[in-house]
């Protein structure tokens, strides 16, 4: 076992360059789905138990050095690094008739993008589309909320006024369902009819204005309590189970 570089100092501080996955699970389900995690540090018995690439260079620690390392004692013994520009998915290739996406615009909580990515990657739709002007899906805070769900579904940083355009020039009759407190159908009634785009919004206002023009359905999720909505990790939660568990229905309308 060797020692790890730069990619593993300063853990505490976000980096644009790096990507971080902390936890033999989430770690697991990185390796198994193809990253290639440059350098790894931990307990050795944690080290020992994951199947490395030939190419990692791997450092075992005391638990007090990996918590200086981590910044905090929850980190589940390990903690790997890649640099960023080693992973860069892209628009699925083989999107058609089935398509099923997520796109989240204006998010600012990396924990509730995490969040939603760990519910698509549970319910199955194609991609998940984060617009550039969200926080960023594979940012520390994101992947540890996602459990690394982000490297098992593509996940896209694209350009806010560029996706509905360019999806719906792919994909023939795609339907964009913008989700809003203040949406005029409940999502209870609403059937699959794909191909579709599941779209959500800023944590505090929503989803812009040119969304919402652009969209073919406004759902909301009714809150009959005292709460008047969901935060967005939840609806996006429960419009995947609504609309992406079940069989879409063709040609079904709303």
């Amino acid at each position: 076992m060797n020692h790890s570089n730069d990619l593993l100092a300063n853990l505490r501080q976000e980096s644009p360059d790096r990507i971080v996955i902390e936890g033999r699970i989430a770690l697991e389900r990185a390796l198994a789905a193809g990253v290639p995690v440059a350098y790894a540090a931990g307990l050795a018995p944690q080290l020992e138990r994951l199947s490395w690439p030939e190419h990692t260079t791997l450092t075992a620690m005391s638990r007090d050095e990996l918590d200086t390392l981590v910044g905090f004692s929850f980190h589940r013994g390990v903690v790997g690094a890649l640099p960023r520009d080693h992973w860069q998915p892209s628009i699925p290739s083989n999107v058609g008739p089935m398509f099923l996406g997520v796109a989240l615009f204006g998010l600012a909580d990396p924990s509730n993008i995490g969040a939603i990515i760990r519910s698509a990657a549970a319910f199955g739709p194609d991609a998940v589309f984060v617009d550039d002007g969200s926080a960023d899906p594979f940012s520390r805070r994101s992947t540890r909320a996602a459990m690394a769900a982000n490297f098992c579904i593509p996940v896209c940083v694209v350009e806010r006024r560029s996706l509905i355009d360019a999806l719906r020039a792919r994909v023939c009759g795609l339907r964009v369902i913008a989700f809003s407190a203040e949406g005029d159908t409940e999502v209870q009634t609403v059937t699959s009819s794909r191909p579709e785009l599941l779209v959500f919004g800023h944590e505090g206002w929503g989803l812009p204005t040119e969304i919402l023009e652009r969209s073919d359905l406004r759902v909301q999720i009714p809150t009959p309590g005292s709460i008047g909505s969901l935060i967005v990790a939840m609806t996006a939660a429960i419009a995947l189970y609504q609309l992406a568990s079940k069989p879409p229905l063709t040609g079904a309308k709303v």
